[in-house]
């Protein structure tokens, strides 16, 4: 059997530590737990290029425990641009796995799988990764971290084979496999699952993580995810809050603005157009690349254009 999973995106803080225990514990007790499965990461198997002591002790502690092979493919958040090496050579030494920081193509049960790993940085990765030989070609699978030309990525559509991406948290062409745990807001509502390729069927996964979100005053129902994370609207204070829901995992408080009403309503108020949104919003993040900023500025100016 062959298992492919997206984004791990193990993480140390609570609950997600906690969530991703108990997703080791569900994959160590299943029965494609065995010696014949081959499982496939899509990159991604950390949250962060510089895992702490207790996240790599939980996946080494799963990976060894388990009889399954798998192939561990890089991804950007594996990556470390100061150590210029991947989290993931943690496990080298590990019999049953394999690291996969190259491109490479692999035969797994009969098939052929091209590896396109996130690799250095998008430059070396276009110019790599758009002209491939005539063995990445035509492999049966493709397996890659970083965005295709469905998401004005890279273009590797002259690539024959059934293509898995990760990188891509929610579903769209090319990157359709769920989520094996939530890891994020945009993801709330959806199913988690992993891949049984062989089979053509997604095995789902426990709701371990989802986010949902609340007016101030409401009761916090049973019946949700394991670990619910919960953004509350409307509230007098962010102090108020954190005291009502304190027993609570608290990913936002939204508290009420009297004066945002005003501010929307002013006649005179200078609408602002998309780009200078845009703008606006890239300065306060700093873990955007360069590159990526330069092609989302593209792709809302000609948004724009087009209206």
């Amino acid at each position: 059997m062959i298992i492919l999973e997206k984004d791990r995106h193990e993480r140390g803080d609570s609950p997600f530590f906690e969530a991703h225990k108990l997703y080791n514990n569900w994959l160590l007790d299943r029965d494609f737990n065995n010696e014949s499965t081959n499982f496939i990461s899509l990159g991604d198997w950390f949250h962060s290029s510089h895992p702490t002591p207790e996240e790599i002790d939980e996946e080494m502690r799963f990976l060894s425990n388990s009889k399954m092979k798998f192939f561990l493919l890089a991804g950007n958040h594996d990556w470390s641009g100061v150590l210029k090496q991947y989290s993931i050579l943690s496990f080298r030494n590990l019999p049953n796995v394999e690291i996969i920081c190259e491109p490479c193509v692999k035969t797994i049960e009969g098939k052929t799988f091209a590896f396109l790993p996130h690799y250095k940085n998008f430059k070396v990765m276009k110019e790599l990764y758009t002209s491939l030989s005539e063995e990445f070609i035509n492999a049966d699978y493709v397996c890659y971290h970083f965005e295709d030309e469905t998401q004005y990525g890279i273009d590797i559509s002259y690539l024959k084979g059934k293509r898995f991406g990760g990188h891509i948290h929610t579903q769209c062409k090319n990157y359709e496999l769920p989520m094996p745990i939530t890891s994020r807001y945009d993801e709330r509502g959806l199913n988690n699952g992993i891949y049984n390729l062989t089979e053509n069927k997604i095995i789902s996964v426990p709701k371990y993580i989802d986010y949902y979100d609340f007016e101030y005053g409401d009761e916090i129902p049973i019946g949700l995810a394991i670990f619910p994370m919960i953004n509350i609207k409307n509230a007098p204070s962010k102090s108020l809050a954190q005291e009502k829901y304190k027993d609570n995992y608290i990913h936002e408080i939204k508290v009420v603005n009297k004066k945002q009403k005003e501010i929307i309503n002013k006649s005179y108020e200078k609408k602002i157009s998309i780009l200078d949104f845009f703008n606006n919003y890239i300065k306060d993040r700093n873990d955007l690349e360069s590159w990526t900023i330069t092609r989302l500025k593209n792709y809302v100016r000609s948004k724009e254009w087009e209206s």
